[in-house]
């Protein structure tokens, strides 16, 4: 089974997760009453510990075993490396 395909669409889907919580934080933080900032705060370090950390976490393992199984466009191989590899394996 080719892992790339799943790699890349995991990859995407948490830098999508991580990245947009992360902008989420201007909305939260953008209050004028100072009796909700600590609510506010509070949310936001709930959404870092649950949704984007982790998500960050997965971004860096997806990367790295992209790039340790020499997919194409990635440091190991460039896609001729790879097409020639491929014709090889043939």
């Amino acid at each position: 089974m080719d892992w790339l395909p799943l790699l890349k669409f995991v990859h995407v889907l948490a830098a999508i997760t991580a990245l947009g919580s992360n902008v989420t934080y201007v909305v939260w933080l953008r209050t004028s009453d100072p009796g909700h900032v600590a609510y506010a705060i509070r949310a936001v370090r709930r959404l870092d510990r649950t949704l984007a950390n982790p998500a960050y976490g997965v971004l860096l393992v997806t990367g790295v075993l992209m790039v340790a199984t020499g997919a194409p466009g990635t440091i190991h191989r460039t896609k001729a490396e790879a097409d020639a590899a491929e014709a090889a394996e043939q």
